[in-house]
């Protein structure tokens, strides 16, 4: 008996190779099945004839596989089965769906037909042909369907009404037929030959479409970039422009760059860029517990990007033959689909992870906004991961059980590796959950670290052990990982060795305990190094926690010639000389800090400065950074800083160099505002130094105006305005009337900025929104890192309760 098999993979219904039955047939088989599908077949001689050629083998013709086996009568119907699927698969890695049977003598063989076909059901054989003569006689007719045979016996089956088959006999079978005859392997015929396959390597799997949609994805990625990128150099050429055609100019003289230069440009500030997701609440965390919270919610601007990029995931994910009729097929088809979106989404989120990533600095968007990014993405890689597991495991389990699942994957390399790491992502994603990840960060942040590790090496090794030749085709991808990775962590270690070691010795850092339980930091680094406003550097102790690094504002900057530290020259003499006349090559910088304490490291430094009973202590250190410092305001005719507690320090970078250009004509602004809000007066000790060379500064009186607010003040009648220009205030301040009175005497363009509380940094966002209505160019900058790092609470906040910011009503919102 020879059995030929069929699998229709695409169209060329045309070709003339196809023919069709005759009507003798279709009358043989009338009681035995119902006409309602059609499926194209080839005659005997014309697959002898095209067997050698690569006819066979495109994928714009039906792919043919001869399986032998003993007659009907030798041997029984399950066995019989099993052969003719173990032959079909040893030759053939193609799914069949059609058997044409051919028997030698069947006028008492009715039932074993119909048993035989029963077990070729099974095993996904849908569409049964018999027929009884090496060449049938076709027509040449239309397509006349064929249908599927019953799973059980129909009840007009009546074996009387089948003909007696004749004329096989003398049938002389092809090279190949006969080799396979008389085939002599001991492979195990499985009764699961249709099922086995589609649980390893590309078996089922649509790769052409799977690398289609990854391109989609990086087109996407690319695209969402190169628009940024685009909006970016725009910005920075305007603002370039507006600073050399305004600096020269009085603020009177600056009414052009007041005004808006295109009329949609408020409406998209106010209703997308700078608006949240919803009303008013951005940066304030859902608070669960003093310990953590449940995140913040991302701004209207970003929902849109992760909205996008999520869709692109879930279309490109469920895009699939949803009519494929064997289960495991479609299994193995999701398997590979769900396995290349989820290792195409690390190679992102291991970039943004970065915070050496040089797309900060290109696109100039905050490490933030990035970290919002790498969170969502490891999300939706996490999920593809545990998809691809499971879809694995239905058609595992299904072919041999859960004990076949344990034998694989303790004895298999591919298996293990890529269940463990799914099992590791696993973990991840749970340990990642905000209230876990707030209320146990920096057990969280080590455990990351080393999931992660885990992840990426036993995806490697996963890819890398496939029985596919030359690994899983997203090798190069965990590559390219692997490369990212260690180039990040190669930048961290060589930028922190040059930063904190020169000829001149290693970086010591002076601490003094402040009132309000505050630590002062002064970081003495053996060489020069230029730190712009508004950056923030990463500090790591040696006797305290050496092994955490967390992120802190840079409050000041100080140039120091080396001289200096021998006596050779006063302080005055330093005021006197010009900063552009310093010598790198023969200059030290100290960079100096405010940090809260609240708990675990930042908590232990401050005792450990208070228990020494000296006003300060130096302890052995290392700084990483500067990071970030992309918002200039030297374009700006106007500048409005918001403070909250200690984000003083992140405002107060900004003040001697935009006086210092004042007064050399190289900036444009002609106005700062400065907005402080503390709890009680102490807090002055924190910045007092600091706050009095900028006091003390030429022409501080023509562009500095500074309001400090005291919501808690131990007593009021100590709360006195040193001058018109240093004003002090009981309570809190109506952040949105404070605005607006601000814009009334708009110089130039306004950008506003905000450091402070997540409920300071929303009410400041919704009256810049508000002001968007008058017309005028009024920037909004935020900078905050609560999400990100919530002991260090970048820059350290402490609570609104406790610093006095928040509202009766519990919205932080203005009375």
């Amino acid at each position: 008996m020879s059995l030929l098999f069929f699998s229709q993979l695409q169209g060329a219904v045309s070709s003339p190779c196809f023919q069709y039955p005759g009507q003798d047939m279709q009358d043989w088989l009338a009681d035995l099945v119902s006409f309602d599908h059609y499926f194209p077949c080839y005659t005997e001689e014309q697959l002898n004839r095209h067997q050698r050629s690569s006819f066979l083998s495109t994928s714009n013709f039906p792919v043919a596989c001869f399986a032998d086996a003993k007659d009907v009568n030798d041997e029984p119907h399950e066995q019989l089965a099993d052969c003719i699927t173990s032959q079909a698969r040893r030759h053939y890695t193609t799914f069949f769906q059609l058997a044409l049977i051919r028997f030698s003598s069947l006028q008492s063989r009715h039932s074993a037909l119909f048993s035989l076909s029963s077990q070729l059901i099974r095993r996904q054989c849908d569409y049964i042909w018999l027929f009884n003569r090496t060449s049938v006689t076709f027509e040449q007719q239309p397509p006349t369907p064929l249908g599927k045979l019953p799973r059980s016996r129909p009840a007009h089956f009546r074996p009387s009404n089948i003909p007696p088959l004749a004329g096989l006999e003398d049938m002389t079978p092809t090279v190949a037929l006969a080799a396979r005859a008389h085939d002599t392997s001991t492979e195990e015929p499985s009764s699961t030959s249709t099922i086995s396959p589609y649980h390893s390597a590309l078996a089922g799997v649509n790769q052409p479409l799977n690398m289609a949609f990854v391109d989609a994805l990086w087109w996407t990625l690319g695209g969402m970039a190169l628009i940024v990128l685009i909006i970016r150099i725009g910005q920075i050429a305007w603002t370039h422009l507006r600073r050399l055609t305004a600096m020269s100019l009085p603020a009177e003289n600056q009414e052009y760059w007041k005004r808006a230069q295109w009329n949609w440009m408020p409406w998209l500030k106010k209703q997308i860029i700078y608006a949240p997701f919803w009303k008013k609440r951005h940066n304030r965390e859902f608070r669960l517990s003093k310990a953590g919270h449940m995140g913040v919610l991302p701004s209207r601007l970003h929902s849109i990007m992760l909205l996008i990029w999520v869709i692109s995931n879930l279309v490109y994910m469920f895009v699939l033959n949803w009519r494929q009729e064997n289960v495991y097929a479609f299994a193995a088809e999701v398997r590979g689909r769900s396995g290349t979106l989820s290792v195409v989404n690390m190679v992102p989120l291991v970039i943004f992870a970065g915070r050496n990533n040089p797309l900060i600095s290109w696109l100039h968007i905050s490490f933030d906004t990035y970290n919002l990014l790498h969170r969502w993405m490891g999300r939706i890689s996490v999920i593809e991961a545990i998809i691809h597991t499971v879809a694995w495991l239905f058609v595992r389990v299904a072919d041999g059980g859960w004990e076949a699942v344990r034998e694989r994957i303790f004895h298999k390399a591919f298996e293990a590796s890529g269940m463990l790491g799914t099992l590791a992502m696993t973990i991840l994603i749970i340990l990642s959950v905000s209230p876990v990840r707030h209320a146990f960060y920096e057990t969280f942040l080590n455990v990351h670290i080393i999931l992660a590790l885990v992840t990426v090496v036993c995806t490697y090794i996963h890819c890398a052990t496939s029985a596919h030749p030359g690994g899983l085709p997203q090798l190069p991808w965990m590559m390219a990982i692997f490369v990212l990775w260690f180039l990040e962590r190669l930048a961290r270690v060589l930028r922190t060795a040059y930063l904190n070691w020169s000829e001149r010795g290693f970086t010591d850092a002076v601490c003094e305990p402040m009132p309000g339980d505050c630590t002062r930091v002064t970081m003495h680094l053996p060489r020069y190094v230029d730190v712009k406003p508004g950056t923030h550097c990463y500090l790591r102790f040696a006797k305290i926690r050496p092994w955490e690094c967390h992120p802190f504002s840079v409050a000041w900057v100080e140039h120091v010639p080396v001289h200096d530290k021998l006596g050779f020259r006063s302080d005055e003499d330093e005021e006197k000389q010009p900063m552009t006349r310093l010598d790198p090559k023969n200059t030290t910088t100290s960079v100096s800090f405010v940090i809260g304490a609240q708990t675990g490291f930042t908590r232990k430094l401050f005792d450990t400065a208070r228990a020494s009973g000296a006003p300060a202590i130096t302890l052995r250190a290392a700084i990483e950074g500067p990071y970030a410092g992309h918002h200039s305001l030297d374009s700006y005719g106007h500048a409005v800083l918001f403070a909250g507690a200690t984000g003083i320090t992140h405002q107060l970078s900004y003040l001697k160099p935009i006086i210092e250009g004042y007064n050399a004509g190289t900036v444009a602004t002609r106005r700062i505002t400065l907005v402080w809000i503390v709890r009680d007066y102490e807090a002055l000790e924190w910045v007092r130094p600091w706050m009095d060379t900028v006091l003390r500064m030429p022409s501080r009186r023509d562009i500095l105006r500074i309001q400090l607010f005291v919501t808690r003040p131990k007593n009021p009648r100590e709360i006195v305005s040193a001058s018109s220009t240093v004003q002090m205030f009981p309570g809190r301040p109506n952040i949105a009337t404070l605005l607006r009175k601000e814009v009334e005497d708009q110089k130039g363009a306004m950008c506003v900025t905000v450091c402070g509380p997540g409920a300071l940094a929303d009410d400041v966002r919704l009256a810049v929104r508000t002001v968007q209505d008058e017309g005028t160019v009024v920037d909004f900058v935020e900078e905050s890192f609560t999400c990100t790092y919530p002991e260090t609470n970048y820059p350290i906040f402490q609570s609104e309760e406790q610093w006095g910011l928040e509202n009766r009503d519990g919205t932080g919102s203005p009375p």
